[in-house]
């Protein structure tokens, strides 16, 4: 049974019962996403959903209570999928905060499961370290995915998560999460390179 675009962005309720715990995710490394919020508001317009051999039909897609749920669980995937890759080893208890500034989506319904279309996203994090060396470090990534007619099939909720893996990797990569997860005898070096000072 196919479902209209917008539902298979957000899937029914009992597919979502992953996703409605959003609190700490521990790791091996000592790390883990202590939560994951948005700056918007219920009826807040994100972008649009077209439908139509041409996609001319346009309907606009407002931030919802699910959406939002959709949004953390895909952020929290990505987090912890891009984090098992990482090679670094965490030393001490870190804990990072997501927060969703912005979300563009564009997307067509081209019927019978098909679609096209993108989602750009831009993620701040509040990176903590609380054994130590108390720090708090923050850090902004943006990411994009784009899905084109003919491609290989990939779930829109998929396409989200790989746009928010890009922020995580961008995160992973930037001095500021060095300097909050690096032993203290490091830290002190790495927090001078994150901030200037």
């Amino acid at each position: 049974m196919n479902f209209p675009l917008r539902h298979t962005l957000c899937l029914a309720a009992g597919a979502l019962a992953a996703c409605l715990t959003t609190g700490a995710m521990a790791t091996p490394q000592g790390l883990h996403l202590a939560g994951v919020t948005t700056a918007y508001a219920l009826g807040d317009v994100v972008g649009a959903v077209r439908s139509g051999p041409a996609c001319g039909e346009s309907s606009g897609r407002e931030w919802s209570e699910l959406l939002q749920r959709r949004v953390q669980a895909e952020l929290s995937r990505a987090f912890k999928a891009e984090l098992a890759k990482a090679p670094a080893v965490v030393a001490g208890d870190v804990a990072v905060t997501a927060r969703l500034n912005d979300l563009k989506m564009q997307l067509c319904d081209l019927g019978q499961g098909a679609w096209q279309g993108g989602f750009e996203v831009h993620v701040s994090w509040q990176i903590k370290r609380h054994d130590g060396a108390p720090q708090v470090l923050q850090a902004s990534t943006s990411g994009r995915f784009k899905h084109l007619p003919g491609e290989a099939g990939i779930r829109p909720d998929a396409a989200l998560r790989a746009a928010f893996a890009q922020t995580v990797r961008q995160l992973l990569a930037a001095p500021q999460f060095a300097a909050a997860t690096q032993a203290p005898a490091d830290a002190e070096r790495h927090v001078a390179q994150a901030t200037g000072l």
